[in-house]
This record gives structure tokens, C-alpha cells and sequence, in this order.
């Protein structure tokens, strides 16, 4: 007896047809056959399944058999491959681009490092990348024969969805934790007086001129051309924001948008365009106000870094 080879397709409709070894070749360069090979009459004693493959440019899987027969006698019977068992599947942009928007909703946990604000400013991303992927996935599902990505919208939604609720919640943590014990938590936003003050001259709020001599913990931004240090700076401009407010010239700075700070001899400050956490003794100066720039209405002696 002579062990022969036959292939055996599984196409998605349902339907199998057998190919000899030899011509099996000839269907996957042209699956445009229109002649199969039939299974052999004689008695099959082993049949394995060998995997799920798919052509390139389409990627629905045929089931793959091969069958070991006792006889290599085959009869050629007509055959037609139906041109659906190969229809190609395009692959959905708006699941790369959800899978993209994921990548992207890392950014959140940088923002959140340094504000919860600006955490909050980033959270559009993760929140449109779960919007674009769940969409992507109802059109992959209602549509499997002409729409392929699922798994990149699936891994697109996940990225954005971790993103989001971790980068929330680490941005909430670094925020709970990050003012010292015995520190005040303060902010630009607070030093600047609202319409009522600034209509009753009162250009210093009150809750910040209480604080006058209290140790207080706030953050913000070196201004680069404050000090000619990069490496161990002692005395800088510390200001609200590092964006058109706050750099440029000095005039056009408010006076509410600046600290000068004197850093402690224990401390070691490198310039960076990251935000900074400063604390020390704050000072209020309300009568360097009309006098204008290089006389801040606001100085930190700063005894910590963060």
C-alpha cells in the first residue's frame, strides 16, 4: 500500500473540499481554481488537524486537514472555490486610532506628576480614545466579513481606560501627599485679588496677606532668565506658569503671577522647565506693588524642595 497526502479545506460557508499534495500549491497561488480533487473512495485510517491558517490579505481562517489514505487512487471531479471563501478584510482606522489614543493617555500620568489641573487638561485623550475604540469594536461586530482590528480597538480601550482611572487616582495621591507637615498649601491663583478687592484697592487678598511670615508650600516654574545659575541656584523668580503669563518682559509679568525665592544654604536647586515644589517663610510686600518690576510684592525664604 502507498500513503498518500490529501489536503482537506475547510472554507467559512461551511463546505470542505479535498486537494491532493500537488495541487494544493497550485490553489493558494490561485484560488481561482475551478477544478478540486475529490476525497479518495478507499478506507481513511488517520486524520489530523494541522492548524488555522489565512492568506495574506485575508484573514479569515480555513480549517487545514490532512488524511492518510491507503491508495493513491483519486478521480478529478469539477469543482468551483466560491470567491467569498478569500474576501479580503480591511483593517479599521478607528481601531489604530484608538489603539494610538491609548498610547497617548500615558500622558496623564506625567500631567498628573505636576498638577492635578493639568491632569485634568489631558484626561480628553483617554476619554476619546474609549469613545473611538468601543466605536471601532460595534462596527468590527456588526460587520466580521469586511472589517478587521479588533484586537487593536480592544487593546486601544484598555490602554485609555487604565490611563484614565490610574492617572486620576495617582494624580489625587501625589496630590494628597505632596505638601509637608506644617506647611500651608498656597497658589498663584489665590495671590491674585478678585473684582471686589481690586475695586476696594485691596490688591492684596486677605487669606494670603495672613499668611505673612507662616511657612507655606506652593508650586510653579523657574523663570529662566531670573538667574544665571543652572546647577545650585540660590535666589530665582519663581512664577506661575511656563507659557506666554509669565516669560518675555518682566513688565508685562503681574505681580501676583511671581515669588522671588532665596533658597537655603541646605538645599540644592537645578533648573528645570518642570514644575517645582517650593516651600519656606512667606513675606508680603504690598508696597513694592506700584513700584513694578525687580521689586516682587511676594519673596520665599525657602528651607524645602520637592
Amino acid at each position: 500500500m502507498v500513503a498518500l497526502f490529501t489536503y482537506r479545506i475547510k472554507s467559512k460557508n461551511g463546505s470542505v473540499r479535498s486537494f491532493n499534495r500537488e495541487r494544493l500549491p497550485q490553489l493558494l497561488l490561485n484560488p481561482t481554481l475551478d477544478r478540486a480533487i475529490s476525497r479518495p473512495e478507499t478506507d481513511v485510517f488517520n486524520s489530523y488537524h494541522i492548524a488555522r491558517v489565512g492568506f495574506i490579505g485575508h484573514l479569515e481562517p480555513f480549517n487545514i486537514h490532512f488524511t492518510m489514505a491507503t491508495t493513491d487512487a483519486l478521480s478529478p471531479v469539477p469543482g468551483d472555490l466560491d470567491a467569498q471563501d478569500f474576501q479580503y478584510r480591511t483593517l479599521s482606522s478607528s481601531a489604530i486610532a484608538s489603539l494610538v489614543l491609548g498610547l497617548l493617555s500615558g500622558l496623564v500620568f506625567l500631567a498628573g506628576h505636576d498638577s492635578i489641573q493639568a491632569c485634568l487638561m489631558m484626561c480628553p485623550i483617554p476619554i476619546l480614545g474609549l469613545v473611538v475604540g468601543l466605536r471601532s469594536l460595534s462596527r468590527i461586530r456588526s460587520r466580521p466579513e469586511s472589517l478587521s482590528g479588533s484586537r487593536l480597538a480592544a487593546a486601544g480601550v484598555l490602554l485609555s481606560g487604565f490611563c484614565l482611572l490610574i492617572g486620576l487616582g495617582y494624580s489625587g495621591y501625589v496630590y494628597a501627599t505632596e505638601v509637608p507637615t506644617g506647611y500651608t498649601r498656597t497658589s498663584f491663583t489665590e495671590f491674585r485679588p478678585d473684582e471686589v478687592e481690586l475695586r476696594g484697592r485691596v490688591l492684596v487678598p486677605p487669606d494670603i496677606a495672613a499668611l505673612d511670615g507662616k511657612k507655606v508650600f506652593i508650586k510653579g516654574f523657574i523663570r529662566a532668565d531670573s538667574t544665571s545659575q543652572r546647577h545650585n541656584i540660590r535666589n530665582f523668580l519663581l512664577v506661575r506658569d511656563n507659557y506666554q503669563c509669565c516669560f518675555g518682559d518682566l513688565s508685562k509679568v503681574k505681580f501676583y503671577d511671581q515669588v522671588l525665592v532665596t533658597v537655603d544654604e541646605s538645599l540644592h536647586i537645578d533648573f528645570s522647565n518642570r514644575v517645582i515644589r517650593m516651600g519656606g517663610t512667606l513675606h508680603v510686600l504690598p508696597d513694592n506693588i506700584p513700584k513694578g518690576p525687580g521689586h516682587p510684592a511676594y519673596t520665599l525664604e525657602a528651607d524645602y524642595a520637592g
